[in-house]
């Protein structure tokens, strides 16, 4: 869910996609199974995914960097590093 969220507002900063596309695109939301948006800038933004395992994973992306991490290692899909 994240990623699909990570992917269309990648495409809006790249001019590929526009706002409406990226709220309408199913997943945008607070519960389990949906994304939230938190934080948007110019230069980046975050993503958080909430799971059905009640983990959070986020993407963060920072100029050219992007960074995944999850909030409870070795739960669900979240390995132990806390990176995904």
């Amino acid at each position: 869910m994240p990623r699909k969220l990570y992917t269309r507002i990648d495409q809006t900063y790249a001019g590929a996609a526009s706002d409406t596309d990226v709220t309408s695109s199913g997943v945008f939301g607070s519960g389990n199974g949906q994304a939230s948006l938190p934080t948007a800038t110019a230069t980046g933004y975050v993503i958080v995914g909430n799971s059905a395992s009640n983990n959070k994973f986020t993407i963060t992306k920072s100029g050219g960097t992007v960074t995944r991490t999850c909030t409870t290692t070795k739960t669900g899909a979240c390995p132990s590093t806390g990176n995904w």
